[in-house]
């Protein structure tokens, strides 16, 4: 079974990736494991699920290391690419009609979870670590913001009332003194 968490209470999986194309030397999230935590009740429980798995096919903890974690074959063949986008085109086409479901793959996951932690107000520094993102630009590229929070920041901007000797020492702006000059005739001339 899963060791058990002290500060959750719950159990989970701790999983290390091997090595992969944007950290072929495990040098970058070589020291970060991955935590599959079982979340009895959940839609989602990927410890539970990882726990049913382990007890339908047990691995000697001898071979652990060399046994792929999911296999395409009882010849133990890890999963490709390939078969990882053809389980999850799959998936979405059962919900989705065909056209649309073939925008989807496995890279859309990463993006998707990046997004959900963005408009869940995680760091962007947290957002490319759990994505195992290694550079700042890949985060900046898939982590989008959901319409409706950008919305709402904008919202926010716009009934956020600042102090005006927050706004001193501003550079004047292009035409600043004809937009004053063009607010002072309009409060002169109001009905």
């Amino acid at each position: 079974s899963c060791p058990r968490c002290s500060s959750t209470g719950g159990d989970y999986a701790i999983l290390s990736p091997p090595v992969a194309k944007n950290d072929p030397f495990g040098d970058v999230f070589g020291s970060d494991p991955l935590y599959l935590f079982v979340l009895p009740g959940e839609e989602l429980d990927p410890g539970g699920a990882l726990e049913r798995l382990e007890i339908a096919f047990p691995t000697p903890a001898e071979r652990r290391t060399r046994t792929p974690l999911f296999c395409t074959s009882h010849r133990l063949e890890p999963f490709d690419h390939a078969t990882v986008d053809a389980l999850i085109a799959g998936l979405v086409r059962s919900f989705m009609p065909e056209h649309e479901a073939t925008r989807y793959s496995a890279h859309s996951m990463r993006i998707g979870a990046a997004c959900t932690l963005l408009c869940a107000g995680v760091s962007t520094a947290m957002i490319q670590r759990l994505c195992r993102w290694r550079s700042e630009e890949a985060q900046r590229i898939y982590a989008r913001i959901e319409p409706a929070a950008y919305l709402k920041r904008i919202s926010e901007l716009a009934h956020t009332r600042l102090r005006p000797d927050a706004l001193s020492g501003l550079p004047a702006i292009d035409n600043d003194d004809v937009a004053a000059g063009l607010h002072a005739y309009l409060l002169q001339h109001a009905d």
